[in-house]
């Protein structure tokens, strides 16, 4: 479900940058710089989340909010929140069972597939990782995975720009084209600061 994408409207933040060198996806990113191994920055970030982390999402269209999430994941378990046209769903995901609750409702178990609850996951097999453009302060990369990866429909490679911040954060950023329009995805991943159990509702 990595149709989420971190807070921050378009053109705003460190991300903005490296988000307007990164092609539509569908598109493969040029060759114009070198390969970084995943070893020494993407694998370096994604240990810091080890204990688990926090995201907060949001998808514009536009200058609209077309949907917004925030969440957490510890321990192999998450929860979190998506909003969409003014109406909230929350959904709590443990080992492989999960649960959905919506405004005025109770828990209702979700039968079939299970939901994605880890939208790091889809960061975490780039096909090709290259320098992105200069942000202060911050590592710039621009990473390709297939579209299918990010939950996108269609074939091909998507291009997602990353930056990863002094303070252990991770920021992914990728367009995409929509029947209303171009849309902006964006995520902030953080490493979580509420570790607490995840735990089945009541």
């Amino acid at each position: 479900m990595f149709v989420l994408a971190g807070c921050g409207g378009a053109g705003e933040g460190p991300v903005a940058a490296a988000a307007a060198s990164a092609p539509a996806a569908g598109v493969a990113s040029p060759a114009a710089s070198p390969s970084i191994s995943l070893d020494t920055r993407l694998v370096a970030a994604f240990d810091g989340f080890t204990d688990g982390y926090r995201f907060d999402a949001e998808v514009k269209v536009g200058d609209k909010v077309a949907t917004r999430a925030e969440g957490r994941r510890v321990a192999g378990n998450a929860e979190f929140v998506v909003g969409s046209g003014g109406s909230k769903v929350t959904y709590r995901t443990v080992g492989a069972d999960t649960w959905v609750l919506r405004d005025g409702a109770d828990w209702v178990a979700v039968d079939g597939s299970k939901t994605e609850a880890d939208p790091l996951a889809a960061l975490s097999a780039p096909t090709r990782v290259e320098a992105g453009p200069a942000v202060d302060g911050a590592t710039s990369l621009v990473a390709t995975y297939p579209v299918g990866a990010l939950g996108l429909d269609g074939t091909g490679d998507a291009s997602v720009a990353i930056v990863i911040g002094s303070d252990g954060s991770v920021e992914a950023t990728y367009q995409l084209d929509t029947a209303v329009g171009p849309a902006i995805s964006r995520t902030t991943f953080r490493p979580a600061t509420d570790t607490t159990p995840i735990t089945p509702p009541n």
